[in-house]
């Protein structure tokens, strides 16, 4: 048999020597270019928009109204094994699971003397729901640490602290207070808490013993409340925190400077300060109208009388008497103003009314 002799007796390129075999396999395994940096300044703009950040999240469906809206506007609630009974309870995931935040943020030599609030959280199946509503037992959990860990925690962030595993998916309901409060009135046992059958998918109907599982759920007949103590705890927490760790936050609010400035990312009404001695020393609302009209820009307003109640507000007061002993302050657009601005605005919604 002959021997194959190539044109002009030359051997083939080896693919490992072929620039263009080469160039053709690392096509695909090349890093990607950098991100331009410069924004234009709409991007800028968007970036610093907390109403765009929230609109931006995906939809989701209200399993109790039937509404679809960005999930920004609605809770995750969480299927959880109590540790006692094993019977799984229903729990606001995304206001529960942020321990490990305030832990690198805090120190753990500040919370390592308080107790697992996995159980704290979780009721009892032999205690009444309904009773418990009004009597010692939540006072008793508002004057807990509000961070909840409900989930799994991370190996690195986790030490020796318990956790709770979550069973099946979650579901999500209007992030409204009078739409949980209205639970109440469908609530026939107070053993199981809420009807189930707002809660079971159209995956969990499909599997027997999912069924069978998720329609012995619970949930908490104080559920409106219980959400509204987190949100409090969660907002005091993040404005202690601007006076603690950062500086140049939170200021005074001056008539004649503050609203003539981009700076001012919003305005925060306290009330009557500690050290009032007369009732001239006050804003009047009016005086405040005229005040806000001058701004060049829509700035909003939070009040955190309504926000934060009484009691959590005097608190936030005597934590900083320096800082905090003004009836109207402002916050800084800085960094960390945007998860602030945040919290704020999803307590003022969580409190405004559904219109019918």
């Amino acid at each position: 048999m002959g021997q194959y002799e190539a044109p002009n007796r030359q051997l083939p390129i080896s693919p490992l020597m072929d620039e263009k075999f080469y160039e053709a396999r690392q096509r695909h395994r090349q890093p990607k270019l950098n991100i331009e940096t410069t924004l234009t300044p709409l991007q800028k703009a968007v970036r610093k928009n907390v109403y765009a950040h929230a609109l931006a999240t995906p939809l989701r469906k209200c399993r109790l109204t039937g509404v679809i809206l960005p999930r920004f506007f609605l809770l995750d609630f969480q299927a959880i094994a109590n540790p006692t009974t094993g019977i799984p309870w229903y729990m606001p995931r995304s206001l529960t699971s942020n321990r490990n935040k305030s832990e690198r943020i805090y120190g753990p030599e500040n919370m390592k003397n308080e107790e697992s609030p996995a159980t704290d959280c979780l009721i009892n199946q032999k205690e009444d729901v309904s009773s418990q509503a009004g009597n010692s037992n939540l006072d008793a959990e508002i004057s807990r640490d509000y961070d909840v860990n409900i989930t799994k925690v991370p190996e690195k962030d986790g030490k020796s602290m318990s956790s709770t595993s979550r069973i099946g998916g979650g579901t999500y309901l209007l992030r409204s207070f009078h739409a949980l409060d209205s639970l109440r009135s469908k609530n026939k046992k107070a053993s199981k808490g809420v009807i189930s059958q707002y809660f079971l998918t159209q995956n969990i109907r499909m599997h027997p013993f999912a069924l069978e599982t998720f329609q012995s759920s619970c949930f908490r007949s104080d559920m409106a409340d219980f959400v509204l103590t987190l949100k409090r705890r969660r907002l005091s927490e993040a404005l202690i925190l601007v006076t603690k760790k950062y500086r140049g936050y939170i200021a005074k609010f001056n008539p004649t400077k503050s609203l003539k400035t981009s700076q001012v990312a919003a305005v925060l009404i306290l009330g009557p300060p500690l050290t009032a001695t007369s009732e001239s020393q006050l804003v009047s609302e009016i005086e405040f109208r005229s005040y806000m009209q001058k701004a060049q820009e829509n700035v909003p307003v939070f009040d955190l009388r309504i926000l934060l109640g009484d009691e959590m507000l005097r608190n936030l007061k005597s934590s900083d008497t320096t800082r905090w002993n003004s009836e109207i302050l402002t916050i800084k657009n800085k960094n960390y103003s945007q998860p602030l601005l945040i919290r704020l605005w999803e307590l003022e919604g969580y409190l405004t009314p559904i219109d019918p």
